[in-house]
């Protein structure tokens, strides 16, 4: 029986991965303003829920910091729970870029806190071109911070490409490969060393991690479930 087998059989039968270490690279907490998170500061419950599937360690990053007014409150909740749990989650900066006089204190405190990535999303309201982003680049690029970007095809791909370029050595994880203009992101990971694709979809597309291995980019692939936002059985 293949390894890819064995995985298949152990998800069918209800049982938890074992023998690999399984790092989810996109989890969020907190409450999301569009529609509700059930339990979504329920941190215990989410360490059973990797526990049962197989998951290791969670890299976490809070919805109201990134998707909200609540930037301060949010990385608060995410510093709490990688003290709770030092050896289950990373914690990953949310950034509201509307607070621009206040990034760099907050990525500087958050990083002093020890959370080490950070998360960014376009639908606050504000492109990746905006220049309340060029703080966070800088201190990703500074730090060595990979940066996690909300990502749903061109729009946001265009928006994010010449920052591949500016900063080659600043580690670019692109959320929701596949959820649009997929040649896109093949193009940009085969370009780029610095670029990298996270596979989180609701949709689940058949054959979608077999496609990016057959263009050579088995080494570029990050599970990530974003988790609770998406069921973390599921993905």
């Amino acid at each position: 029986m293949s390894r890819d087998d064995i995985y298949i059989q152990l998800a069918k039968t209800g049982k938890p991965i074992e023998d690999t270490l399984v790092i989810d690279s996109h989890m969020h907490f907190g409450e999301y303003y569009l529609f509700p998170v059930i339990e979504y500061q329920n941190l215990s419950l989410l360490v059973s829920t990797m526990d049962r599937i197989g998951v290791n360690v969670g890299v976490i990053s809070s919805l109201p910091a990134c998707l909200g007014g609540k930037q301060k409150e949010g990385n608060d909740f995410v510093i709490k729970a990688i003290k709770k749990y030092p050896r289950r989650f990373i914690g990953s900066i949310g950034i509201n870029p509307h607070y621009s006089d206040l990034l760099r204190p907050e990525l500087e405190r958050c990083f002093q806190a020890g959370m080490r990535a950070i998360k960014i999303h376009s639908k606050i309201g504000l492109p990746y071109s905006h220049k309340n982003y060029k703080p966070v680049y800088g201190f990703a690029d500074e730090k060595n911070l990979p940066i996690l970007a909300h990502t749903w095809g061109k729009e946001e791909l265009g928006c994010l490409e010449p920052r591949f370029k500016k900063y080659p050595k600043l580690k670019w994880l692109l959320a929701h490969t596949g959820s649009n203009d997929l040649t896109e992101y093949v193009r940009l990971a085969k370009k780029y060393n610095n670029v990298f694709l996270e596979i989180a979809l609701s949709s689940s597309p058949r054959g979608l991690i077999e496609y990016l291995v057959s263009e050579g980019l088995e080494n570029k692939i990050l599970f990530g479930s974003d988790c609770y936002f998406i069921n973390l059985a599921q993905q």
